[in-house]
């Protein structure tokens, strides 16, 4: 069995990271999505079910989500057998360090979409609403205006 994992803030969750996921899952049989509970993170139950309802319904029966502190716990958790951990071109020397101290992990760098949670901020905070509903599907609009409301308040 193969199983792939990625490790991130998705804070806010946005198409590019579910695309990410969905490929991850067409080449795995499991996929592992670590989310950072680290403090200044959203709520991890929000964040991890917007990113679920984002994915196409083969790929959820293949995810697992888990909330963890830093990378190097993720590839920690990871290391009783071989795995993929994929990660943006930005992580990936820090990836690559961690996998050779750590062991039984191979490292693939993914190209960004361009649909970055940055992004989503700016067309959120412009109101943009029609560009959040080219990119989101608009049953989840309202979900992503809360978590971007929940960011401001707690700053």
């Amino acid at each position: 069995m193969s199983t792939a994992f990625t490790m991130g803030r998705f804070n806010i969750p946005t198409p590019g990271h579910a695309a990410m996921i969905t490929a991850m899952a067409a080449d795995h049989d499991q996929v592992v999505v670590y989310l950072s509970i680290a403090r200044g993170t959203l709520p991890y139950v929000l964040r991890t079910t917007l990113l679920y309802e984002l994915l196409p319904e083969d790929a959820r029966r293949r995810v697992e989500f888990r909330g963890i502190h830093d990378m190097y716990c993720a590839f920690e958790e990871m290391s009783s057998q071989h795995n993929v951990f994929y990660c943006g071109s930005d992580r990936l020397g820090n990836a690559q360090g961690i996998a050779s101290r750590v062991g039984n992990t191979s490292v693939v760098a993914i190209q960004r979409n361009g649909i970055s949670s940055t992004l989503v901020r700016e067309l959120v905070d412009s109101g943009d609403m029609s560009a959040l509903t080219d990119l989101y599907p608009p049953e989840l609009v309202t979900q992503v205006l809360m978590l971007r409301n929940l960011e401001l308040t707690a700053q």
